[in-house]
């Protein structure tokens, strides 16, 4: 049994420092609001992707407190031929014909929509690795996708490039739809992808922790966007007593389902 401690102030802090890291190391790098830039070093095509970004169409909304449902579109990424289907587009088109404001706004969030996923190093905290970085094109400007082409088509400067491409300099303003960011460089010298940091890692250790962008632009079988629309039907039991178990099972400790085959 788990003894019971007595929560301090200190320990308090210690976790809340915790959360906060547990929060910044995720997948995705969500970019800071403020007047400090975040100071991305951008990482170029790697694992035999010919360019530097994924361009996928896909759903990601909340379905729930604690269900985050993220996936490619079928109907807008599969090849013509397959004509396939996706429930969550029909479930979006049926939400706008009702002519309800409240279901307009749910469709709206569930609705497919387009995102280049780049990949980058935070420069200031390089022990987080490599991470996914979301830039959705936008007509207006403030958004990053558009930037991140400029500079290389029209500034002629490939900042990704291990060795001789540069840190990025970042500014994020706003909220949700009301986000703008400004990309700058100015003053910034080449960084060499092995430099990085305390330079322990070498070129080929940053290329090979990036991920396979073609694995994003990868299309799910209906049988597991089922799965994901409706996670219990997976069989994963993920009651606070079944949670409890796999982790005194993860311990090599006895199990209430271990009591049950008794």
């Amino acid at each position: 049994m788990s003894e019971y401690q007595v929560w301090t102030t200190e320990a308090a802090d210690e976790a809340q420092e915790a959360d906060d890291a547990s929060k910044q190391n995720k997948e995705f790098w969500k970019f800071k609001e403020g007047e400090r830039p975040n100071r991305a070093r951008f990482i170029g095509p790697v694992h035999g992707f010919k360019q530097p970004y994924a361009d996928v169409t896909e759903h990601a909304y909340k379905e729930g407190p604690q269900h985050f449902v993220r996936f490619n579109c079928p109907e807008a990424m599969a090849p013509k031929v397959d004509k396939r289907r996706c429930p969550t587009c029909e479930e979006v088109r049926a939400l706008r014909a009702t002519g309800d404001p409240g279901d307009w706004e749910i469709a709206g969030d569930k609705r497919a929509q387009r995102v280049c996923v780049w990949q980058a190093v935070d420069v200031d905290r390089p022990e987080l690795g490599v991470r996914k970085v979301e830039a959705r094109p936008r007509k207006k400007p403030g958004g990053l996708h558009e930037p991140f082409l400029d500079l290389m088509r029209l500034d002629k400067i490939d900042f990704t490039h291990p060795v001789t491409g540069i840190v990025l300099n970042i500014y994020r303003t706003g909220q949700k739809i009301d986000t703008n960011y400004k990309v700058s460089h100015r003053g910034e010298k080449p960084l060499p992808l092995g430099e990085i940091g305390d330079g322990d890692l070498s070129i080929e250790d940053w290329l090979e922790l990036a991920a396979d962008l073609s694995t994003l632009i990868r299309v799910p079988s209906d049988e597991e966007i089922d799965r994901i629309l409706h996670p219990r039907a997976s069989g994963r039991d993920n009651s606070p007593r079944a949670q409890l178990d796999r982790k005194r099972a993860g311990r090599g400790e006895r199990t209430a389902q271990d009591a049950l085959k008794e």
